[in-house]
């Protein structure tokens, strides 16, 4: 449930996605005006993203209007954890979670996922989206999407 203008919402899904999150933003460039994304490993980070999206929106027709997404990153604790860290608590270093959204963004309805969720990945205006530790075995998203074109909003 998410709140926000006075109006409280429900979600109009949810999903799950397993998989250690993946940041999407930062480029490497490749020569003659030519980049790639930093992050070998966001291709299949984004394609988790669009199958579990795709498994729980049921070939709905699109959202046409405002959405917003509520996230939850889930990072394993490392083997080696020398300090306070436990499952539950913040995640405060990288990636940054603006890219996390990102890479979650175009795979809902950015570039060639348009149409998927949303039609376009402008869409989403109401963003809380949170990092936390977990035990190994455990990382992943959680993700909620909710329709703000209502007439109560």
């Amino acid at each position: 449930m998410i709140a926000t203008l006075g109006v409280t919402l429900e979600h109009v899904v949810s999903f799950q996605v397993v998989g250690v999150p993946r940041p999407q933003g930062s480029k490497t460039s490749k020569g003659g005006g030519r980049f790639t994304e930093s992050s070998k490993h966001l291709p299949a980070w984004r394609r988790s993203v669009t199958a579990a999206a795709a498994v729980a929106w049921r070939n709905r027709p699109p959202l046409s209007g405002p959405v917003g997404i509520e996230a939850c990153f889930e990072f394993p604790l490392p083997r080696r954890v020398r300090d306070s860290r436990q499952p539950g608590q913040l995640h405060c270093g990288t990636p940054d979670t603006d890219k996390l959204l990102r890479a979650v963004f175009d795979a809902l309805g950015g570039g060639k996922h348009a149409g998927l969720v949303v039609n376009d990945d402008s869409q989403f205006h109401v963003l809380a989206a949170v990092k936390l530790w977990c035990p190994p075995g455990d990382e992943g998203a959680t993700i909620r999407l909710y329709d703000m074109d209502t007439p109560d909003v």
